[in-house]
């Protein structure tokens, strides 16, 4: 009886013994199955964590490029910009070097041309205005030399030869010389010719 009773119990471990076994045998496929899920879950993280350190670090790259380029290019520019500074301060350099080296004379020499150009416009001016003066100074100065010779010439510039004949003709005015051109006389200027003997007048005697 006492064996029954043990081989029994024996039997009911056995079983209670396989029906653990099979119960952690059915366990450990499921244990595996979330560990390698687990891992796999582990693994697309850290491929994901990968393609965005990937794409940060390719972003800061190309940001690190485009800011290199940046002052690549600002380099350049402040370079250009550099070189056409030097060039403008080397021209106006050479321009004040040339200045002074011009003399004083050629200096006054401008300076004359540009006062006898503006002094002949007034001269042409007062001339246009007041012929009749400008005709009766030439008439005195003819007087006061017409005793040497007779065959007297007047030269005149092209503006005044046109505005004295001109006014001659208008009011049939009588003169005993003859009026020529020079081109190379000034406004207010005129030369008598008296067959060799010649006398320049300046417009600085008319006028007085």
């Amino acid at each position: 009886m006492i064996n029954d009773k043990q081989e029994k119990s024996d039997e009911v471990l056995d079983e209670n013994i396989n029906k653990n076994v099979k119960e952690l045998n059915e366990k450990i496929p499921d244990t595996n199955s979330a560990e390698t899920n687990k891992i796999e879950y582990e693994e697309k993280t850290l491929e994901a964590l990968d393609s965005v350190r990937e794409a940060v670090t390719k972003s800061l790259e190309e940001n690190i490029e485009t800011q290199n380029e940046e002052i690549k290019n600002n380099t350049d520019d402040s370079k250009n910009n550099s070189n056409e500074v030097i060039s403008e301060i080397s021209l106006i350099n050479t321009l004040f070097k040339n200045i002074r080296e011009i003399s004083n004379e050629e200096i006054e020499n401008v300076v004359k041309s540009k006062v006898i150009e503006l002094a002949e416009d007034v001269i042409g001016y007062q001339i246009e205005k007041f012929p009749d003066k400008f005709l009766k100074k030439i008439k005195n100065s003819i007087n006061e030399i017409k005793s040497i010779n007779n065959d007297i010439k007047i030269y005149l510039n092209d503006e005044d030869l046109k505005l004295l004949n001109k006014f001659i003709e208008n009011n049939k005015s009588e003169i005993t010389f003859k009026l020529e051109l020079d081109s190379s006389l000034g406004r207010g200027d005129f030369t008598i010719d008296m067959g060799g003997v010649i006398q320049a007048i300046k417009y600085k005697k008319v006028i007085e």
